[in-house]
């Protein structure tokens, strides 16, 4: 099934997919590519690349992961979309939860309100240090549709 968006809601996806653009380029996990081109039911898709076959993650790694999964909650936040939620935000939530859950009850690394709460936080901060560049990645989001790695790390590159 092939979604068709109006302006509003492809600007607004472009903010939610730079969020986590940013935020996985900014904690240094390779980003593959990022879409706001609708596939299926997904209105856009940041795909990370994983750091090669793990059975052992350490805390930071997981709270980076936790991070990248609240950073677009805090692009809306931040710039002020919080009147439109779309269905990706509970995609990210469920994530989010997930992550926190498997620290505690797997590994024990502490309350998942408490890591939600500080993975929040710090998305909000990288957020607001970040804003021009979550503006040039939505712009180029925009303008292109999807960008591949390379040309994240280049936009990024250009604003700082």
């Amino acid at each position: 099934m092939n979604v068709q968006i109006n302006e509003v809601a492809r600007r607004h996806t472009a903010y939610w997919a730079a969020g986590h653009a940013l935020a996985a380029s900014a904690l240094e996990v390779p980003v593959a590519r990022v879409t706001i081109v609708p596939g299926g039911q997904a209105l856009g898709v940041c795909h990370t690349l994983p750091s090669g076959d793990r059975v052992a993650y350490t805390r930071e790694e997981l709270m980076n992961q936790l991070v990248i999964a609240l950073s677009a909650a805090a692009v809306y936040k931040v710039f002020e979309l919080e009147n439109v939620c779309p269905a990706s935000l509970s995609s990210d939530f469920r994530r989010a939860d997930a992550i926190a859950s498997r620290m505690q009850n797997d590994y024990g690394m502490g309350k998942v309100g408490d890591l939600l709460d500080e993975a929040r936080r710090r998305a909000e901060m990288l957020v607001k240090e970040k804003r021009t560049s979550i503006e040039a990645l939505s712009a180029a989001l925009l303008a292109e549709g999807t960008l591949t790695g390379e040309r994240v790390a280049e936009v990024l590159g250009e604003v700082q």
